[in-house]
C-alpha cells in the first residue's frame, strides 16, 4: 500500500467499512423481521428476507475490504510486479522493469478506489435497506447508479492506462512494432 499510495488513505475505505457495521450493530433491534433483500432498477424493493441477512453485507463489506487489502499488500511486496502482469507472452517479455512499476502503482491505487466505492455502494445498501424497513422511505436513492457508474469509469481508466503504458508506449531495447 505504501508504495502505491499514502497510508493514510486507507482511512478512508477503513472508514465507511466502520460506518457500515456500526449502522447494522446500532439499527438491528429496531428492525422489523422482514427486511428488503433486492431492489429493482427504479429502486424499489422487490425482494424481501430475515434481518439477519443485513449481518451478511456487513461481513460481505468486511470480506472485500480485506480481500482488496491482501491484493494490494501482495502485490506491493512482489519483488518481480512483471510476474503478476497478465497479457499475452509476446506482449509481456516487451515490457520493461519501469512499465511494470508504473502498471502495479496505477493497478494499486485503482484497487484502493475500487475498494472505497465498492464499500461505499455497500453502506448505501445498507443505509437504504433500514431507512426502508422502518418506513422512512420506499424507494431506494440513485447513489447506487452513481457509485457504480464510478466503480465502471475506474476500470476504464485501468483498461486505457494500460493500454497506453504497454501498447502505446515503446518499451527500450525493443524492435519497433509495425
Amino acid at each position: 500500500m505504501g508504495r502505491f499510495y499514502p497510508a493514510a488513505l486507507e482511512l478512508v475505505p477503513l472508514f465507511i467499512l466502520g460506518c457500515a457495521i456500526y449502522l447494522v450493530v446500532t439499527g438491528y433491534a429496531g428492525l422489523p423481521g422482514t427486511i428488503p433483500t433486492h431492489f429493482d432498477f427504479r429502486g424499489v424493493a422487490d425482494g424481501w428476507g430475515d434481518r439477519s441477512s443485513l449481518w451478511s453485507l456487513a461481513g460481505l463489506s468486511a470480506f472485500l475490504y480485506l480481500l482488496f487489502t491482501g491484493i494490494t499488500w501482495f502485490l506491493g511486496n512482489s519483488p518481480d510486479p512483471k510476474r503478476w502482469i497478465n497479457l499475452p507472452a509476446t506482449v509481456k517479455e516487451n515490457i520493461t522493469g519501469a512499465q511494470a512499476q508504473q502498471l502495479m502503482a496505477f493497478l494499486g491505487r485503482c484497487l484502493l478506489a475500487l475498494k472505497t466505492l465498492i464499500l461505499g455502494l455497500f453502506l448505501c445498501n445498507i443505509y437504504l435497506t433500514i431507512a426502508i424497513a422502518r418506513g422512512e422511505t420506499v424507494t431506494a436513492s440513485y447513489y447506487h447508479l452513481l457509485l457504480a457508474a464510478a466503480i465502471g469509469a475506474v476500470v476504464i481508466a485501468l483498461l486505457v492506462r494500460v493500454f497506453i503504458l504497454v501498447y502505446r508506449a515503446p518499451a527500450q531495447n525493443a524492435p519497433p512494432r509495425y
